[in-house]
């Protein structure tokens, strides 16, 4: 199965599940694939599991288990710039 990536700024989000729940994992471009955390949706809340184990929302994420088509690149952009501003200024 090919991976789907979908990239933002300088993180590159890998679809890891494609079934429900959905999830992405979010790598940093430049750090040689570093894990920041993964994106998913489940029970209608959309979240980050960054590399230190916090959970951050994402507001206004809609769907139970996966995100439709026309949300899952508005919700990806928005958590590429929620783990820009907690996580990347950490490192």
């Amino acid at each position: 199965m090919e991976k789907e990536m979908i990239w933002s700024g300088r993180i590159v989000f890998v679809k890891t599940c494609s079934a429900s729940p959905e999830e992405h994992e979010a790598r940093l471009l430049r750090r040689k694939g570093k894990v920041l955390g993964y994106v998913r949706i489940r029970g209608g809340r959309c979240s980050i599991l960054d590399a230190k184990g916090r959970t951050l929302d994402i507001p206004n994420a809609e769907g139970d288990c996966m995100f439709t088509e026309e949300e899952r690149p508005k919700i990806l952009a928005q958590s590429a710039k929620i783990l820009e501003d907690k996580v990347l200024s950490t490192l």
